[in-house]
């Protein structure tokens, strides 16, 4: 991040939370119009290709406290699974 958007960030952190939601909500609506022209057709895609993965019995699923232990794993520095 550059000196700018440190500052901004910075000067953003003193804002009341709800503040700092409306912020950055009217931020990712400014870069929205910036996706590749391809993005949502690829996650369609990507999508498709996985509910056929679990519908056909290839996905390899994980228990949801697997997924909890990893992500704990990864937001408290433990091993990376």
């Amino acid at each position: 991040m550059n000196t700018n958007a440190e500052n901004l960030y910075q000067a953003a952190l003193k804002l009341s939370g709800d503040e700092r939601y409306h912020l950055a909500y009217r931020l990712l609506e400014s870069v929205e119009g910036q996706r590749d022209a391809d993005y949502e057709e690829a996650w369609a895609a990507e999508i498709a290709r996985r509910i056929e993965e679990v519908e056909s019995g290839t996905a390899e699923m994980v228990s949801w406290e697997e997924v909890e232990r990893m992500i704990h794993d990864v937001c408290h520095g433990g091993a990376k699974s």
